[in-house]
């Protein structure tokens, strides 16, 4: 959890989306969250809002879901992060299109 008043200075200096809420690094296997989705930061909502256009109370399972699909596959890629999280929300189990070996979930009935 990265403090919201340090998040756009870390995603900046990491030359990521300053509007994203969350981000993993797949080497250390590490995921960063902006305190934002857990503690009331009017000015930070807003801004999430206004880029996801997602209600905020779906904001926090929406960047959790996303970031699994990162993990689970150890996918880079954004798009597919992102169809991988989807099917985890429908609770179906997610097949990585690469990497199965990396893949946690395939061994879940």
């Amino acid at each position: 959890m990265v403090r919201s008043e340090d998040w756009k200075q870390l995603t900046s200096r990491l030359h990521l989306d300053l509007a994203s809420p969350a981000f993993s690094h797949l080497g250390n296997r590490q995921t960063f969250f902006d305190e934002a989705l857990l503690v009331l930061k009017p000015e930070r909502e807003t801004e999430l809002i206004t880029k996801w256009k997602i209600p905020f109370d779906q904001f926090l399972d929406f960047a959790v879901r996303h970031e699994l699909g990162h993990a689970f596959c150890q996918e880079a890629d954004e798009v597919k992060a992102e169809r991988y999280g989807e099917r985890l929300r429908k609770s179906g189990p997610i097949s990585c299109e690469a990497k199965k070996q990396h893949n946690l979930l395939a061994e879940v009935p």
